[in-house]
């Protein structure tokens, strides 16, 4: 939870739907496109039914596909906007991930 780094943290479980495929495959071009060489924007991706994962789950309070993005205490949850958008209107949740991570740099 650096001050310094936004993060954009990827939950899902081992089995995902096309959906979830898509919301994770989205943010992660997403970053890909934006961070080169850039140590200030993470990009995580957490299977939820890994044990080793368990401490971050707990943290932010996990247990089903989510899309944060957080920079220290502060956290914004795209989870509902990406499920409604990674099919039908990926450049729209695109937008949005570039929008998030902006307002919180």
């Amino acid at each position: 939870a650096s001050e310094n780094v936004v993060n954009v943290l990827y939950f899902h479980g081992t089995q995902r739907c096309k959906t979830c495929i898509a919301v994770g495959n989205i943010a992660k071009e997403t970053l890909d496109s934006l961070s080169l060489n850039n140590d200030s924007i993470v990009f995580s991706e957490i299977n939820t039914d890994d044990p080793n994962f368990s401490e971050i789950t707990s943290k932010f309070q996990i247990s089903w596909s989510s899309l944060i993005i957080s920079k220290g205490e502060n956290r914004v949850d795209l989870t509902d906007f990406a499920f409604a958008n990674a099919i039908k209107n990926p450049e729209l949740l695109k937008v949005e991930i570039v929008k998030t991570i902006t307002s919180l740099q």
